[in-house]
């Protein structure tokens, strides 16, 4: 199977059932700045997107609770 090379990156934030509720940034080119937005906000997850922007996959979640961290949630 050939690699995707049209996928980025984007954090979404979830809801306190761990699900994904809203984006947090707007698409990123690499995974690994993604993982620097990420590294800084809670209840949030990384997920991959296609060119449409249909997410393809739940790369990675924070499901500490926001009333358990003194991150920040938000970082638009």
């Amino acid at each position: 199977m050939a690699e995707n090379t049209n996928l980025r990156y984007q954090v979404y934030g979830l809801d306190n059932k761990g699900n994904l509720s809203s984006p947090i940034t707007k698409p990123i080119i690499t995974k690994e700045r993604c993982y620097k937005y990420f590294n800084e906000c809670v209840q949030c997850a990384i997920v991959s997107i296609n060119e449409h922007g249909s997410i393809i996959e739940v790369i990675d979640k924070n499901l500490t609770p926001k009333e358990k961290c003194n991150r920040i949630t938000n970082i638009n």
